[in-house]
């Protein structure tokens, strides 16, 4: 099933009299994995901002308590917020971060790992997590503004920090939302093309070189930058970004 393509993101931004774009990260580096052809093509067209969930720094971590952490080598949060700041930059793009500590190395008021063996896989936020949902909803509600339009992740793969996001987006009421799928979640559990969703064709090349300044992330998602080019068009076989209402 095709998504519908009558409606363009122009026409879109028009008929509801958007002023800005937010633009909810998970992670530091989610905004650009997921809607880097939209930020290339409307940076320079309407004010833009990204507001990026987990963004403080932990702390000393050990990394045995975390199954994750000894599977992966995950890149502190100082190296990741300055390949951020300079993805965005190149485009003139804002940061606003909102300081919550990663899922993987969030802890509950025992001081013990929320998350030590399963980050993904959520549908929904434990109840020992509730309370990080609520002051997301809290602090969302006072820097969203009506004339935004605020582009949320769907939760693709299940990550609690996506699902958080998501979650958080939907409660807020009388803000137009569109939600974005989540790169590379999105190529790794195969989703089909959604049914009703505006399309955005953007250029390959420059969504590249945005991702390129993730150089922390690049092993982990990819293996190596090569990979890049074909996992963005591994599914529709073109350069394009569906937002789903």
């Amino acid at each position: 099933m095709r998504a519908n393509a009558d409606i363009t993101l122009p026409a879109f931004l028009s008929k509801n009299r958007i002023q800005r774009i937010v633009i909810l990260s998970p992670h530091m580096d989610d905004a650009v994995l997921s809607c880097g052809g939209l930020m290339d093509q409307f940076s320079k067209k309407i004010p833009m901002v990204i507001v990026t969930f987990a963004t403080k720094d932990p702390g000393k971590i050990n990394r045995n308590e975390s199954q994750f952490l000894t599977e992966v080598d995950l890149a502190p949060p100082k190296q990741r917020i300055l390949e951020e700041k300079r993805a965005l930059s190149s485009l003139g793009i804002s940061l606003k971060s909102l300081g919550f500590i990663d899922g993987v190395y969030r802890r509950g008021t025992n001081k013990k790992l929320l998350y030590p063996k399963q980050l993904f896989g959520y549908k929904s936020v434990p109840k020992r997590d509730a309370d990080t949902l609520a002051r997301l909803v809290q602090i969302l509600r006072k820097k969203i503004r009506k004339s935004d339009l605020l582009l949320y992740p769907l939760g693709i793969g299940g990550h609690v920090d996506h699902v958080l996001c998501k979650l958080a987006a939907k409660k807020l009421k009388g803000i137009k939302k569109l939600g974005y799928e989540d790169f590379p979640y999105l190529a790794l559990h195969k989703v089909p093309v959604p049914k009703r969703a505006i399309k955005l064709n953007y250029s390959l090349k420059n969504k590249v070189k945005l991702i390129k300044f993730y150089k922390s992330q690049i092993k982990m998602l990819f293996k190596n930058s090569e990979n890049i080019p074909r996992m963005l068009l591994q599914r529709t076989k073109s350069a394009t970004e569906f937002y789903v209402k």
